[in-house]
């Protein structure tokens, strides 16, 4: 595996749970389809939706902005949207679900909607779990604190059990995320936003979410 990249929140601006009227509209055109392709009873519904595209029968999208790039040895974590949660609980079958995981999380900005998904990450509050937080923009560890403050939530950052270490990343510059090389990079979005580049074994992933693309230094 040279590089893989998983997709765990698209959305932005706010969560968008599927109407329900595309959910009938999906569930209907399933149906017919079932039909269509000459199944008749229960037993062939397990080995109909199997044989089916994720996307047909789930739909797309929905939560907020979060991003998981792989290599064999190292994961990293972009944007802490609400498709964090879900990653978070897919974490817990690990090592951070014994207290013994490292996390790298990156962050292009500190909008809402990038954001959201943190205070529902489970390894958070985890005793024993590292995790990593990276910005381009100093100011992460005081938007945490707020973050976790009332009114906006209850549990105060000096409490949820991990260890945190921030990072600040150079701009324009090449650091090292284990066998991952990451480069910031400016983007055109309200407030500073950050895109990234990621470079391993030959392979690029530029990752440039967020940007009104007038100008990128």
């Amino acid at each position: 595996m040279a590089m893989r990249v998983t997709f765990w929140g698209v959305r932005g601006s706010l969560p968008s749970p599927t109407a329900p009227q595309a959910l009938t509209t999906r569930t209907r055109d399933l149906l017919q389809a079932f039909f269509a392709a000459g199944h008749r009873g229960a037993a062939d519904i397990d080995r109909f939706l199997g044989a089916l595209p994720p996307h047909q029968v789930g739909g797309y999208g929905g939560n907020t902005l979060c991003l998981e790039v792989q290599t064999e040895t190292q994961q990293v974590i972009i944007d802490a949207g609400s498709g964090l949660r879900l990653l978070g609980y897919d974490l817990l079958k690990g090592p951070c679900g014994r207290g013994q995981g490292e996390v790298h999380l990156l962050f292009t900005h500190f909008h809402w909607d990038h954001l959201i998904g943190l205070p529902f990450f489970s390894p958070l509050f985890i005793p024993g779990n590292q995790i990593h937080l990276y910005a381009v923009e100093p100011d992460l560890p005081e938007v945490l604190r707020t973050l976790f403050r009332k009114p906006n939530f209850p549990v105060p950052l000096e409490r949820i059990g991990a260890t945190l270490a921030y990072h600040r990343l150079p701009p324009r510059q090449p650091a090292q995320i284990g066998d991952l090389t990451v480069t910031p990079y400016r983007l055109d979005h309200p407030d500073p936003c950050w895109g990234y580049r990621f470079e391993h074994q030959g392979k690029v992933f530029s990752h440039c979410a967020d940007t009104e693309c007038t100008r990128m230094s």
